[in-house]
């Protein structure tokens, strides 16, 4: 499938709603940020979603884990919001102190969510408090925290483990001890690595394919071919490749849903997704 995306940025997929979720910038005289919804069961079925103003460009954004019918979405107009994919409302929106570059839900409390910002702060919020933050840490450089991820954990009563990436690399952070460390051999063990071709403007995209009783790829954009790889888990072996119909790869994203795996990419201008049978 593919579909003509004017504009677009970054997504994501909710399995529930059977629905992409795109945030892009409308074309027009007037410059709008909008997030726009794609029906997956009938892709004709498109409908736009305008941000305030004061939003500005969207950085990151995540379809809730546990509730398919909010987004969590950070902006570098210093916002930190949560929509309603329902009634297309915001239901929450949080005032920062510097520009959002990325954000993320908790893995295990659906109602904490977290922002990372331009000046390398990561901020902890807990939806049933709508003033401030729960935490505001500091961490241990100024540079852009462009990606959070937050960690499974078999006991979900201790710290919350947070998983950050800056240029200066991968940070852990219990964020119940208030404590941040470089998150290197003793927790994190290299299992693979191969050579690629990155742009040295743009954040790399990757993603991974498959599940746990599935056979795993790794899928990303080369940058010297324009084509999206898939390379077989742990061997980085090439499995197959697809072409980009317009490169670069902006975003790409692997969701089980209408019982099978969705593999879609974004290239400029162009979503393009392609569909694995499960089992």
């Amino acid at each position: 499938m593919e579909l003509l995306m004017e504009g677009a940025r970054l997504f994501d997929v909710s399995a529930s709603y059977q629905m992409l979720l795109v945030s892009r910038r409308l074309p027009g005289m007037a410059v709008r940020d909008a997030l726009t919804k794609i029906s997956l069961m009938n892709p004709r079925e498109v409908e736009d979603v305008l941000l305030p103003s004061k939003t500005k460009a969207v950085k990151d954004l995540h379809i809730s884990p546990c509730d398919g019918g909010l987004v969590l979405f950070a902006s570098l107009g210093k916002s930190l919001a949560v929509l309603s994919l329902e009634s297309n409302n915001i239901v929450l929106d949080y005032d920062l102190p510097a520009a959002a570059w990325s954000c993320s839900w908790d893995f295990h409390r659906s109602h904490y969510i977290y922002a990372g910002l331009q000046n390398g702060t990561l901020m902890v919020f807990d939806m049933r408090q709508t003033v401030k933050p729960v935490e505001s840490l500091n961490g241990l450089s100024s540079n852009p925290i462009h990606t959070i991820q937050s960690l499974s954990q078999k006991n979900t009563d201790g710290p919350r483990s947070i998983l950050t990436a800056s240029s200066i690399g991968l940070s852990l952070w219990n964020v119940d001890c208030r404590e941040e460390r470089s998150a290197g051999s003793n927790f994190l063990r290299k299992s693979g690595s191969m050579y690629a071709n990155v742009s040295d403007i743009r954040l790399p995209r990757s993603a991974i394919v498959g599940s746990e009783n599935q056979n795993r790829f790794f899928a990303f954009g080369d940058e010297a071919t324009n084509e999206v790889a898939l390379q077989e888990l742990p061997s980085f072996s090439t499995s197959q490749r697809f072409k980009l119909k317009k490169p670069p790869l902006r975003d790409i994203k692997y969701t089980v849903a209408m019982n099978c795996g969705l593999l879609t990419c974004l290239g400029d201008d162009i979503l393009q997704v392609f569909s694995r049978r499960q089992g």
